[in-house]
């Protein structure tokens, strides 16, 4: 019987030390999780800009264009 509690104390202490890791385990990730939610926030702003800044530079390559052609057009009818 002395035996049976002795095993089961070990066993109790490993569950306590066990316990005590994975809570320790779960605070790091925690601090992890938020440090890639921050980095991905960050990302999605830089996309969010770099997506607007493809956007103006190609409205601005259209209007170029639409330039271009009517200097063409003009050139054309001056001749």
């Amino acid at each position: 019987m002395l035996k049976y509690l002795l095993d089961l104390a070990k066993w109790l202490f490993g569950l306590t030390q066990e316990t005590e890791r994975n809570k320790s385990d779960i605070k790091e990730l925690r601090a992890e999780l938020k440090d890639i939610r921050e980095a991905f926030h960050q990302l999605t702003l830089v996309v969010h800009r770099l997506s607007f800044e493809v956007s103006r530079v190609s409205e601005n390559e259209k209007q170029e264009r639409q330039k271009t052609i009517l200097e063409l057009e003009n050139a054309l009818l001056q001749f």
